[in-house]
């Protein structure tokens, strides 16, 4: 896999947008390098919200919240701190094929978010906060680097039917790099062992 740097996404973001010059730094005192730190880390975290991505994909035990259950919950149990987006839960032995009902919300005190569920040792598949961006698929990339084109171009030519264009690349380009995510999946994956929740997910 060829090793990718935020600089060089930040990069392809700005030669989308077409008029702008390249950056050496995201610290350097250029309006380029301004606009992308204002937006890098907000648009990498939306673009990993959109889907299980398999190179930002985690499955932990979670922890036992203080939190006492609400709503008809059985337990309540802490988020990861680098959750990005909660994706199944699932009992902690023996349960990799089943995904049980859950709900995140805040907690009681409104300072961190907990899942709840009916599970009593339970586990978490979670997309987490991916920053390492060399693990990112190529085609991941490409579609993060339109979204980035967006906001950033928008913020440095006020053109909004270039950012009309780069949003709709995103969207085109996010699509397909879910589709070769899950194709990876199904081609890596033992037909023996192949888990129930991925038949919903492509059907």
């Amino acid at each position: 896999m060829a090793f990718i740097t935020d600089i060089d996404i930040a990069n392809m973001a700005l030669a989308h947008v077409g008029n702008a010059a390249p950056i050496s730094s995201f610290d350097e005192d250029t309006s380029e390098a301004a606009h992308i730190r204002r937006y890098y880390n907000t648009t990498r975290l939306s673009s990993l919200e959109k889907h299980d991505w398999s190179f930002a994909r985690k499955v932990v035990s979670m922890e036992k919240a203080a939190d006492d259950p609400t709503d008809g919950w059985s337990y309540a149990y802490v988020l990861p701190a680098d959750c990005v987006a909660p994706r199944a839960v699932r009992p902690a032995v023996g349960g990799r094929d089943e995904q049980l009902a859950y709900t995140v919300q805040a907690s009681e005190g409104g300072t961190r978010m907990i899942v709840l569920t009916d599970e009593p040792e339970a586990q978490l598949r979670y997309t987490f906060d991916q920053r390492r961006s060399h693990m990112f698929s190529q085609s991941f990339i490409l579609a993060f680097s339109h979204m980035l084109a967006a906001y950033v171009g928008y913020a440095i030519d006020k053109k909004d039917d270039n950012r009309k264009t780069q949003f709709e690349l995103s969207e085109f380009a996010i699509e397909r790099a879910r589709n070769i995510d899950n194709e990876i999946n199904r081609k890596t994956m033992n037909t023996q062992e192949y888990p129930t929740w991925l038949d919903a997910r492509y059907c």
